[in-house]
């Protein structure tokens, strides 16, 4: 197995033609990510890692080589799971097979990509917009030790990176963060949305708020804010900012540690 450098992504790009995925975008647009290969030289198989999230794609090589590739871990890898996507549906029996009773089958849901958005719906949603602040330093560091909105600070290496290629907005209430909407991850013409909301806080719009505020602000800047849902809450509230439902997919959590 090899990891690849930068000037030889190109060589995997045919195999992952089949996925629209933003943080496979990512990945080939330089903002996150790493990329390894069974052989640079002619590449049968591959899988590209952004944040907890794992692409398989290509052929599927012998039992021992393929438990070898699906159990890698990069240097540095600050989650104790990984989350796969297989491209090609062969590969989930593969999965299975290598990770036995260790892996959590999960369905997460697809969105198409909007041509446009009813800006009047989310100016209507976004109406107490006042209260909500941008994503400041301090506010990054409270999130990051947070463990029901740290997703909002994504998988940024740090606040800088965050300052630089991501953005995002909070709302506070008796100066503690409630809701929050933001970058989860950033591509060359866009970025993966996140919206949080602390669990008491859930079913009284604040995730609507936070949301409508991120993506009007992502229209201001040129940027797509592409959604993917990770549970029935979050294809609601997708719909209901205007996204139309593509698919669903499948996804295999595993403990890696």
């Amino acid at each position: 197995m090899e990891i690849l450098n930068v000037k030889q992504k190109e060589l995997i790009k045919p195999l992952f033609c089949n996925t629209n995925g933003t943080f496979v975008k990512s990945y080939f647009d330089g903002y996150h990510g790493v990329g390894l290969v069974d052989n640079s030289n002619n590449p049968t198989y591959a899988q590209i890692i952004v944040g907890p999230f794992k692409y398989i794609a290509g052929s599927i090589p012998n039992k021992q080589e393929s438990s070898m590739f699906l159990e890698y871990i990069p240097l540095n890898y600050k989650y104790n799971y990984f989350s796969i996507i297989p491209i090609e549906e062969l590969w989930s029996d593969t999965i299975k097979n290598v990770y036995k009773y260790r892996y959590q089958e999960r369905t997460r849901y697809a969105f198409q990509h909007m041509n446009e958005f009813d800006i009047k719906k989310l100016n209507q949603y976004a109406r107490f917009s006042d209260s909500v602040i941008p994503i400041d330093k301090k506010m990054y560091e409270t999130l990051t030790n947070d463990v029901e909105l740290q997703d909002l600070i994504g998988i940024f290496t740090n606040y800088d990176d965050f300052s630089k290629n991501g953005f995002g907005y909070c709302l506070k209430h008796d100066n503690v963060i409630i809701a929050g909407a933001s970058s989860y991850s950033r591509y060359l013409n866009g970025i993966e949305i996140q919206i949080n909301v602390l669990k008491r806080y859930k079913k009284q719009g604040l995730g609507l708020l936070c949301g409508a505020v991120l993506m009007l602000n992502c229209i201001k800047k040129g940027l797509y804010p592409s959604s993917d849902s990770a549970n029935e809450d979050g294809l609601l509230i997708s719909k209901a900012l205007g996204y139309k439902f593509k698919n669903e997919y499948k996804i295999f959590d595993v403990r890696c540690r």
